[in-house]
């Protein structure tokens, strides 16, 4: 075994180098027809990435002696219905791992190489997102995980008795207005405003519009504006 030998294979597309493609061999899965029985005979240990053609360094396939032995790599990444049935619990509890937060939703099926995207139709808040896949020897692979929100607010305050000095008032101007600069334009997908002896913001949905000043006016008449707070919701578009 000491004397064993590699072989490195590149397969050229046209007359362009190897180095114009990637090893696209990384992402595969590797079978042979009979594995030697020994642990680092692995199919898989001729796509590692590792050139070196020592045998006991762990890097190469070897299989069985036997007629006509062979080896395949699949292109083509396996297992896409490992991540069947995982659960999407969202909450500010790290319970069980996350795993005791509210269950949200079920990811029934992804096609291999494909993206799944979760639209929730009411407010979910939360710090930590879980995903959970349940059952007993299970494998979870996830190539990538993105969330869109925004963060909540903790320093606003929805006081709206005038005294509490929470409110902005204009004067009794024709077409008064208030005007926020959010730095940079942003995807604003709601609007929250406190009106003064109301306890209950007014949430004014803007459905993903584009821009970086929030405006309120009342137009065609003269009167005070009183604002007690104003919340906007949604991302930065970098």
């Amino acid at each position: 075994m000491k004397n064993s030998s590699g072989l490195l294979l590149l397969l050229l597309l046209g007359t362009c180098s190897a180095r114009t493609y990637q090893n696209v061999a990384l992402r595969g899965r590797a079978t042979q027809s009979k594995q030697f029985n020994h642990q680092l005979a692995d199919a898989n240990n001729a796509i590692d990435g590792n050139r070196e053609s020592d045998y006991y360094t762990g890097s190469c396939a070897f299989s069985e002696k036997q007629t006509n032995p062979w080896w395949r790599v699949d292109l083509r990444d396996c297992c896409p219905e490992r991540l069947n049935g995982a659960d999407i619990h969202i909450s500010n509890s790290l319970q069980d791992k996350g795993a005791g937060n509210p269950y949200y939703h079920s990811i029934y099926h992804i096609p291999a190489g494909r993206s799944l995207t979760i639209t929730f139709t009411r407010l979910v808040e939360g710090r930590y997102v879980t995903v959970v896949l349940p059952g007993i020897d299970k494998y979870l692979t996830l190539c990538e995980v993105e969330v869109y929100g925004y963060r909540v607010p903790t320093d606003g305050s929805r006081a709206n008795n005038w005294n509490q000095a929470s409110c902005t008032c204009t004067n009794a101007d024709f077409a008064p207005w208030w005007r926020l600069d959010l730095g940079k334009t942003h995807k604003v997908f709601s609007v929250n405003i406190t009106n003064r002896r109301d306890g209950v913001p007014q949430r004014i949905n803007c459905n993903g519009m584009d821009g970086r000043y929030v405006n309120i006016v009342i137009p065609r008449r003269s009167e005070h504006l009183i604002l007690c707070e104003v919340e906007v919701y949604g991302s930065r578009l970098d």
